[in-house]
């Protein structure tokens, strides 16, 4: 198989030095992507003003709320016009 098949010619599989290398991912529930999918999922029905995000994603944090709120816009998911957000 060497002969004819250029990946495995280069070497072994890459994927087996890497196994158990990454850490697991931080834990769903709870976490700023959530609030981030809550928002996202409010968008989608249509725009939101800001001052009605905390109740729309289930937060009470304010701080919070800002982060995953510029987060968004930051990102190009969300777009604030007006104290209003809206899906690009």
């Amino acid at each position: 198989m060497h002969t004819w098949c250029r990946w495995r010619g280069e070497g072994d599989d890459p994927a087996v030095g890497s196994a158990a290398v990454s850490t697991p991912q931080a834990r769903f529930e709870g976490s700023d992507r959530q609030l981030r999918g809550r928002l996202v999922d409010a968008l989608r029905a249509g725009p939101v003003v800001r001052s009605a995000v905390a109740g729309r994603i289930a937060e009470t944090d304010q701080g919070r709320v800002e982060r995953i709120v510029a987060g968004l816009v930051r990102d190009g998911l969300a777009v604030e016009e007006d104290e209003t957000l809206r899906l690009p």
